[in-house]
């Protein structure tokens, strides 16, 4: 497995905050510090694509329509506001 596998596979319950087995994980991709994997619901039909930066802390949780998914895959920190940051260790940083 590579590197940051392990913690890519630790996160994912919380990013995606619901029961782990109406997901497949349909892509995952490891580069540099950043993990990011597309799901599928099963259940809804819903994507969601999730993404950590081991470097920053910050995890995200992007709902996609599926004519956006490969693209917010490829790049899930440029759609970094239209998801949800489920937790960044520059957000609990002292401001100075």
């Amino acid at each position: 497995m590579p590197g940051g596998a392990s913690s890519h596979l630790e996160c994912v319950d919380a990013y995606l905050n619901e029961d782990l087995e109406d997901y497949i994980d349909l892509a995952t991709r490891f580069a540099g510090s950043i993990n990011v994997a597309l799901f599928w619901d099963r259940i809804n039909g819903d994507l969601v694509v999730v993404a950590h930066d081991d470097l920053t802390g910050e995890d995200l949780r992007i709902e996609v329509e599926p004519d956006r998914a490969a693209e917010v895959f490829r790049h899930p920190f440029a759609y970094a506001s239209q998801g949800l940051v489920v937790r960044s260790k520059l957000a609990t940083s002292p401001q100075t």
